[in-house]
């Protein structure tokens, strides 16, 4: 079905045309607050720009104490979910980005959660890493300007955030798909078990991507829709984004 594109008001009217996810529950949860995020965040209040010196090898980013206490506090909240709304555990497919922030989340949030992790209900899937920024990674977007200013200008020529490489990196679309792995490993166990939820611990513009992949959005859904909250949890139930309180 075509919805004509008037804002984040489509979310409250759209419905995923994959047959797939018609039939599943779909929780996308961000990782806890990282090690980056709370240097961002410092050096933001100290007018102090973000450099090369200063960057994090994006796949070994730790979660802070606090990012800590937020994967557990999220575990408590699903876990309180789960139970609240007769969600079987058994019939749950749990993936996890490979990137350290998104396993720890996992983790710790899995201390409530229980989910075993030698089954095969738990599964790693590098398609879930975060968005390559290449050699923008954390960079500040002065910095980009004045070290990288002919390639920084040629990477801002889309309008469309989506379309926008990352110098030696990737776009929101080539995120979106590389996750098609991700939708068809999906699809492959709903197949093999009587899959009924998944649960993603991810990024947050990984979880943009796959909310967009899941209800076919259009790419101006990208710039519009932001959530800069750690730990936050995007729903999409049978097909209808959902917003849930946790």
């Amino acid at each position: 079905m075509y919805y004509r594109y008037e804002g984040l008001e489509i979310l409250n009217r759209v419905q995923s045309p994959y047959n797939l996810f018609k039939k599943l529950n779909v929780f996308l949860v961000r990782h806890g607050e990282s090690v980056s995020n709370a240097l961002r965040a410092k050096l933001k209040s100290e007018n102090v720009l973000l450099d090369e010196d200063q960057v994090i090898e994006d796949a070994k980013i730790d979660l802070t104490e606090k990012g800590i206490a937020q994967s557990k506090d999220i575990g408590r909240k699903l876990n309180n979910y789960l139970a609240a709304n007769g969600i079987d555990k058994g019939k749950t497919l749990v993936l996890v980005s490979p990137y350290q922030r998104a396993r720890a989340t996992y983790e710790y949030a899995n201390e409530i959660l229980q989910f075993e992790n030698n089954s095969d209900n738990v599964f790693v899937l590098n398609a879930l890493r975060e968005q390559a920024y290449g050699a923008f990674h954390m960079i500040d977007r002065e910095i980009k300007k004045r070290k990288y200013e002919t390639i920084y200008q040629n990477c801002q020529k889309n309008t469309i955030s989506y379309y926008k490489p990352q110098f030696l990196g990737e776009s929101p679309m080539d995120v979106s798909t590389r996750l098609n792995t991700v939708t068809d490993f999906i699809e492959k166990m709903s197949k093999q078990k009587d899959i009924q939820t998944v649960i993603i611990f991810a990024h947050k513009n990984v979880n943009k991507c796959m909310l967009m992949k899941i209800l076919n959005l259009p790419a101006e859904f990208y710039d519009d829709f932001d959530y800069e909250e750690n730990c936050s949890v995007l729903n999409i139930c049978h097909g209808k984004y959902k917003k849930i309180e946790l």
